[in-house]
């Protein structure tokens, strides 16, 4: 049995994504709350992004917050309907690189770029006189 199966949390972790097929999920964001983050004296409020058709939620850390509103915007409602990926990573943290969450928006498809150099038409060609 897997034990995360058993005990299963209403927020991501680094190891639900690096199983996934190349470590990332693409997901549409559904909102953005402060949610209860933990138990007890342990226990914080801290802004959660949700997503659509996904029962788990990303707990926003600083990084991931900044990420979000240098592209979105810094209210948090116009980030509703965003493509976004959330991938795992390694990350600093207190001293120590551990796997975490970093979030990035999907590649935009590479557009073949217009050629600036008029079409050459031979005028002698098929000139019906």
């Amino acid at each position: 049995m897997k034990m995360n199966e058993a005990f299963p949390s209403a927020f991501l972790k680094s190891s639900d994504v690096m199983s996934l097929p190349g470590g990332e999920l693409s997901v549409v964001v559904e909102s953005c709350g402060m949610e209860v983050v933990g138990q007890g004296e342990d226990s914080n409020s801290l802004p959660v992004l949700r997503f659509v058709n996904k029962s788990v939620g990303l707990v926003l850390n600083k990084t991931n917050s900044n990420t979000l509103v240098a592209a979105l915007g810094n209210d948090s409602e116009d980030w509703t309907g965003a493509n976004i990926v959330v991938y795992a990573t390694k990350v600093p943290f207190k001293g120590d690189m551990v796997d975490g969450l970093r979030v990035r928006f999907p590649q935009q498809p590479q557009v073949k770029p217009q050629s600036t150099q008029p079409e050459v038409v031979n005028v002698d060609e098929d000139v019906p006189f």
